[in-house]
């Protein structure tokens, strides 16, 4: 059985977050960490009751500006 090593996150659990794509900008919370084959990590994100998936790439710390 393969250990886990050292696999960097870019948000830990209970961070707020923004998805780069929702034009509501609402905040979601990172309520875990999913790690997947060859080191992949997909952040698990609440907003109210929904739960969602999404790799680092879709989330900022910082609220989008609106166009």
């Amino acid at each position: 059985m393969d250990k886990i090593t050292n696999i960097p996150v870019s948000y830990n659990i209970g961070e707020e977050v923004y998805l780069i794509t929702d034009s509501e900008q609402e905040t979601r919370i990172v309520t875990g960490i999913l790690l997947k084959p060859n080191k992949l990590v997909m952040y698990e994100l609440a907003c109210c009751e929904d739960i969602s998936y999404h790799y680092a790439f879709e989330i900022t710390k910082e609220k989008q500006l609106k166009y």
